[in-house]
This record gives structure tokens, sequence and C-alpha cells, in this order.
């Protein structure tokens, strides 16, 4: 970097400090970090999609057996009849990403 646009940025910085104030630097500065987490965060979202089998319950309604042995726990709503068992057999879904607290 030469001499003089390292000056010019130094003095640049300076004015915005002048003129703008630490406050509002500081908060503008934990906006940033806020949206780059936020945009983080749906970024690790879309790749560890939830669990849900074909019939929309969640995986931790499926008991962990071999194939066709685990039959959904969940219950069906239907208008006008009493709640019934999902007939589902098997969870067929997504398998989640491990999760590993840092």
């Amino acid at each position: 970097m030469d001499p003089l646009s390292a000056v010019t940025g130094t003095l640049g910085l300076f004015a915005l400090v002048t003129l703008l104030g630490w406050p509002q630097i500081r908060a503008f500065v934990a906006s940033q970090q806020h949206r780059r987490a936020a945009l983080e965060q749906k970024k690790r979202d879309a790749l560890n999609p939830p669990a849900v089998c074909q019939c929309g319950h969640a995986r931790a309604f499926h008991a962990p057996a071999e194939v066709g042995a685990g039959a959904c726990a969940a219950e069906v709503e239907v208008e006008g009849a009493p709640p019934r068992d999902c007939r589902c057999q098997q969870y067929v879904g997504p398998e989640p990403l491990p999760e590993f607290n840092v």
C-alpha cells in the first residue's frame, strides 16, 4: 500500500468517526454482525432440513426399528370422527446431520 492511500484512508476514518460519532459506528458494526450471523444460520438450516416423514409427522413419532417394524405413534384428526392412529409404517424422511456443541 502506498503512503498516500494510507494517509487518505486514515484521514477518512478519522472524519467518519468525528462526524458520525462512536456510538453510531458501533451500532452499525453490531447490526452488520447480526445480519451476517442470521445469514449463516439460514444457510445451516437449509443444509439440515427438519426430519419429517411422508405422513407429515416428525421423526420422534417413529420408533427406531428395522424396515417395516417402526409404526408411527402420532394421532391423525379427521373432521367428524375421533382421532385415529397414523397408518405410516416406517420413517422414510431425511436423516438429520449430527450436531456438535462447540
